[in-house]
């Protein structure tokens, strides 16, 4: 997929704990012109992360190395940053309140990827 440009200088905060999916995160969206924040392991950085920086959307993991990301993803929402769930859990096993957020299952195509952090996070 060609950038159309939608996600140039926007700061995204990657939350993954694999080293290897949260860099070839990264590096998808560098190539879309933006700037990452992460990736980070914990449920803790990620909101340390929030707490001293602007960002404008955001990628995470359900489970990470501290745990589960709902801390995370009521501070994202109290803020109103938009975010999507990435992870191999199926959504139906997902807690009640992250079974509407917007959800890729892994292994997630590239593609997909940018076209819902581009086309659905309207506030973005």
């Amino acid at each position: 997929m060609a950038s159309d440009g939608k996600l140039v200088g926007k700061r995204i905060l990657i939350v993954e704990d694999h080293f290897l999916i949260g860099a070839s995160l990264s590096d998808l969206l560098e190539r879309h012109g933006c700037v990452v924040s992460g990736p980070v392991f914990t449920a803790k950085d990620a909101v340390d992360i929030i707490d001293r920086e602007a960002i404008d959307g955001a990628i995470l993991d359900y489970k990470v190395q501290d745990g589960v990301t709902l801390a995370i993803v009521g501070r994202l929402r109290q803020d109103r940053i938009p975010f999507v769930i990435v992870t191999g859990y199926q959504r139906e096993y997902l807690p009640a309140e992250l079974r509407k957020a917007p959800y890729l299952a892994k292994p997630v195509l590239p593609d997909i990827l940018i076209e819902v952090i581009s086309g659905t996070w309207q506030t973005l």
